[in-house]
């Protein structure tokens, strides 16, 4: 039996291929498998502050025959306190 009290979800999700194609800054769902994983590094700030980075690299099939790829940027605590 369905309860109609619960609202029902609905998720819409980009392929890799197309993120190129938004022209302002927006958040995306992403199908994909994560292909790479970089090490963290420190950057230096401008303020003289240091940063900790890692970049992934999530893959899909939407551009055949070899897919298509984005990097993704993780900063902070993020990329130093998340398992990939």
């Amino acid at each position: 039996m369905d309860d109609d009290s619960i609202k029902k979800g609905f998720i819409q999700y980009t392929n890799v291929k197309d993120i190129s194609r938004y022209t302002e800054a927006r958040t995306v769902n992403v199908v994909g498998v994560i292909s790479g994983v970089g090490e963290v590094t420190s950057l230096w700030l401008r303020t003289g502050e240091t940063k900790k980075k890692r970049t992934i690299t999530i893959a899909d099939n939407s551009e055949l025959p070899n897919g298509m790829s984005i990097d993704i940027c993780f900063w902070g605590s993020d990329a130093t306190d998340r398992d990939f």
